[in-house]
C-alpha cells in the first residue's frame, strides 16, 4: 500500500510542485493530496486520526509542524518540497 501511495505522490510531484497550507472547511481540488498527506503522516505516527480526504484541519497542521521539527526543518506547517521529499522516504 505504501509503495502505491509513494508512486502516486512521485507522479504528482513531477507534474506540478505542491505547496499546501489550507485551513478551514472543504479544500476544492486538493482532496487527494490532503488524503495522501494525512495517510503518510498517519503511517509515520504523526497524525492520530484515520485519514479523511477533504479537510485540512488544525490537527493536520500541527502534525506537519511536528514532522518538520523532528526532521530539522522550519516547522511552518506548509508541505513544501523539502517536506515532501522527507515524507516520501521509506
Amino acid at each position: 500500500m505504501a509503495d502505491k501511495v509513494i508512486t502516486i505522490l512521485e507522479k504528482m510531484r513531477k507534474a506540478e510542485p505542491l505547496e499546501l497550507r489550507i485551513t478551514g472547511a472543504k479544500c476544492s481540488g486538493f482532496y487527494a493530496e490532503i488524503y495522501i498527506i494525512k495517510a503518510l503522516l498517519f503511517y509515520r505516527s504523526y497524525y492520530g486520526a484515520s485519514p479523511d480526504c477533504i479537510v485540512w484541519d488544525d490537527e493536520l497542521t500541527e502534525a506537519v509542524k511536528k514532522f518538520q521539527k523532528d526532521n530539522s526543518f522550519n516547522p511552518s506547517g506548509i508541505v513544501d518540497e523539502e517536506t515532501w521529499d522527507a515524507l516520501l522516504k521509506r
